[in-house]
């Protein structure tokens, strides 16, 4: 199957890239977030392969390098593993500010601990298209550096050989390989990864329980898709229910799509 070259939606709007994925191990993709430390879409040097920005209470989506090549936005160290070309490594810069201290700066700036719910709602949907499309696991490394002397405190970034074998979400500040910033900061992890275990906290009607099963087996349904946590409803008319058929039917889609192919 052919892999999508762009994000569907994104504005075109293409830079340099880093050349083809290395692809040692072709069952490994990662994701990685960056923060601009911008007000606007920079100018880019080295691009990642989306920026996504917030403007007029709307997420902008761009692409700026292609799904099949390999972004710049990490810095890659002489000798170790590859950053930027390691297996599939898709890379998102979110254009907000990791240092609150300039973010505060002006009232056009964005904080990343301050995202609005619908940006960061639109960032965990693009999480979730590109799980379903690149395999990506819907993991992180569940620590989190708030400043450059956490993200650069010894034993907090991977290792090479962790890097290498590493296969999820992370941020650039869990990246080694020579990298030393500490983006994505305060960046609210919680809301983009959602509920760590579906059958421990979600009531399933009784009717659904077969359903739900049966396509959690076929890998149809993941226990932290993005609003999975919608089936908490102890009556089925509650419209927060339909909000997860109309929502995480999406990349419930996609994966029948695959199948199918």
């Amino acid at each position: 199957m052919a892999i999508p070259k762009r994000y569907p939606g994104a504005i075109w709007k293409p830079g340099r890239d880093g050349g083809t994925f290395e692809r040692d191990d072709p069952d490994i993709a990662k994701g990685v977030l960056h923060t601009t430390e911008t007000a606007g879409l920079p100018q880019y040097s080295s691009p990642p392969h989306n920026t996504v920005t917030w403007a007029n209470e709307t997420p902008v989506w761009y692409q700026h390098v292609e799904y099949g090549r390999a972004a710049r936005a990490l810095r890659n160290a002489p000798g170790g593993e590859q950053t930027n070309r390691e297996d599939m490594t898709f890379q998102l810069e979110i254009v907000c500010y990791s240092d609150k201290r300039i973010a505060d700066q002006s009232s056009s700036r964005i904080w990343v601990g301050e995202l609005p719910e619908p940006f960061l709602d639109s960032i965990a949907e693009w999480m979730t298209w590109m799980e379903a499309n690149f395999g990506i696991k819907h993991i992180w490394p569940n620590k989190q550096a708030l400043s450059y002397a956490q993200a650069n405190a010894s034993g907090f970034r991977m290792t090479a050989p962790e890097w290498d074998k590493y296969n999820g979400w992370c941020g650039h500040q869990h990246v080694g390989e020579g990298n030393l910033h500490w983006d994505p900061g305060a960046l609210n992890w919680d809301f983009l990864m959602g509920p760590d275990d579906y059958r421990e906290v979600r009531n399933v009607p009784e009717w659904g329980e077969p359903i739900v099963d049966h396509n959690i087996d076929r890998g149809i349904i993941v226990t932290t898709d993005k609003f999975v946590d919608n089936w908490d409803r102890d009556e089925m008319t509650d419209g927060r229910f339909w909000t997860f058929l109309d929502r995480a039917l999406r990349p419930i889609e996609a994966r029948l799509d695959k199948l199918e192919e």
